[in-house]
């Protein structure tokens, strides 16, 4: 029995540390290891408080860590914090990690190296108002990342996403300046569904397909452009845009649309095809054959 005891002692002295907590700038949080140099963060056994700065390097009191990883559920509903500040080190924010964030004038700083922005990160956060900027590093924007985040109105989408996912953006019903980056491969259903107050938008040069509900009851959206790459259209990609009397695509081969591609639309709608597949056009979409002009009349 003495000796059991013995060595189950000795097996929890020796035990690898898997989390620990350290204190930065008045808030103590949890860090979780990931490899022999690298960490997540955490909220820790108090909510933090005020101004949450997240430091790059945190040490369990052996040795130190990189803080690469914002964890999941981080920061969720943590609604005494007033402004949050990135290190350029984190890499990753995971699922929900500042999710229903509502109070007011909450402020954050995303430094240069975040790579990816993760499922409902910042999912209903309300309290985030004005313009967001985000780092020239980030390259993907996961499912509904920003849903309901109705304070915004102005997004700063750098050159290297390539990656929208599935509802990214929807329901920011305030947002009314956004412009897709030249290099974006890849958007997502309903990923600005909702988003009322557009009053135009590009759509990038390697975009191939407009996916379903894409834009749909972006009712203040008045003028589109579609590249020469887009073969199709999906379902509702338009639908319920009102407000949409301009909409113009580049591609000389009609792009497939469904029968509910421009759902509820605009009586007035013009849409402009290159001249010489008018015809084509006409054919291929012979419901908005009475629209359907050539680009430059």
């Amino acid at each position: 029995m003495k000796k059991t005891l013995l060595i189950a002692l000795l097996l929890a002295a020796f035990a690898p540390i898997f989390a620990f907590e350290y204190t930065y700038e008045g808030n103590t949080l949890e860090y979780t290891i990931l490899s022999d140099n690298t960490v997540s963060v955490k909220h820790g056994s108090k909510d933090p408080q005020g101004k949450l700065v997240i430091p790059e390097i945190v040490s369990d009191g052996n040795q130190d860590y990189m803080v690469v990883v914002v964890d999941s559920n981080a920061f969720n509903a943590k609604t005494s914090i007033s402004s949050i500040v990135l290190p350029s080190t984190i890499k990753h924010i995971r699922y929900q990690a500042f999710r229903d964030l509502n109070q007011e004038n909450l402020t954050i700083t995303l430094n240069e190296g975040l790579e990816t922005i993760g499922d409902r990160a910042f999912c209903k956060s309300t309290g985030f108002r004005g313009t967001m900027l985000l780092p020239a590093s980030l390259d993907t924007i996961d499912d509904y990342a920003f849903h309901g985040c109705v304070g915004l109105v102005d997004f700063s989408l750098p050159m290297s996403v390539v990656t929208i996912n599935d509802y990214a953006f929807y329901g920011c019903t305030q947002l009314n300046k956004i412009m897709l980056p030249n290099n974006l491969t890849n958007l997502g259903s309903y990923a600005f569904s909702g988003c009322k107050n557009f009053p135009s938008i590009n759509i990038p040069q390697y975009i191939t397909i407009i996916p379903t509900g894409c834009f749909y009851d972006c009712d203040g959206m008045t003028d589109i452009y579609l590249p020469e790459n887009v073969r199709l259209i999906q379902s509702k990609a338009f639908g319920e845009c009102g407000g949409l009397v301009n909409f113009t695509c580049y591609a000389t081969e009609p792009p497939a649309i469904y029968s509910d591609t421009f759902s509820g639309m605009n009586e007035n709608l013009k849409i402009y095809v290159p001249s010489e597949s008018v015809n084509a056009y006409k054919t291929a979409w012979s419901t908005y054959a009475n629209n359907i002009v050539a680009i430059g009349e």
